[in-house]
């Protein structure tokens, strides 16, 4: 340990690693200290050093197998250097651990999109319309539904928020567009008679009733 310092501390951090991944595979039983290991961890990835950061992220886990730490450090890791499947994985082990996290839910909303994967992204996101009533999310939200075509989680989206407050002309039209597109223009009229008799002035939703 006092080695690997001395060597990052004189800004000989690709040296530092290297000694350390040696001493990995030189002692496969012995428990290095956690601290080290993040250290490496840390060092690896700033000299790009992806193999090594793997390696010390396995030491690490035994040491600490069942440690909330190691698996947020190996998902911010992972992202950084570009490991998107792999961070998607640790992302999944951390949902369990903490499914009401709205920073991590983005996070995942995020990646999920970045991998193509607009199915579960909209999940990531409706989700986090739960815990978070930020307009913007929620704006994007409910449009990834309607361009994905997912009206059967779209259309409660949009439909709720007359709870809360008058959906604006746009929202009001994806909806009714949303219904007629899955072939429930049925829904859309009994709905849109509830909606009229709650917020009367709306003149655009009288055009869609009608």
């Amino acid at each position: 340990q006092q080695a690997f310092t001395t060597l990052v501390a004189a800004d000989r951090g690709d040296q530092a690693v290297e000694l350390l991944a040696r001493e990995l595979a030189a002692q496969p039983d012995v428990a290095f200290e956690p601290a080290l290991l993040d250290r490496g961890v840390d060092v690896a990835v700033a000299h790009n050093r992806v193999d090594l950061a793997e390696q010390f992220f396995s030491a690490w886990r035994k040491v600490q197998p069942d440690s909330p730490e190691i698996l947020a450090k190996e998902f911010k890791q992972r992202l950084a250097f570009g490991d998107l499947a792999g961070a998607h994985a640790v992302g999944l082990q951390l949902l369990e651990q903490r499914p009401d996290d709205p920073q991590l839910l983005e996070q995942m909303a995020h990646l999920a999109e970045w991998q193509g994967d607009s199915a579960a992204a909209l999940g990531y996101w409706i989700s986090l319309s739960t815990l978070s009533k930020d307009p913007a999310q929620f704006e994007h939200t409910w449009r990834l539904a309607m361009q994905t075509y997912d009206f059967d989680r779209g259309i409660p989206l949009l439909a709720g928020i007359m709870d809360s407050r008058a959906l604006t002309n746009v929202e009001l039209d994806a909806l009714v567009y949303a219904q007629e597109s899955r072939g429930t223009p049925e829904e859309a009229e009994k709905w849109l008679r509830r909606y009229v008799a709650k917020y009367p002035k709306q003149r655009l939703a009288w055009v869609r009733l009608l």
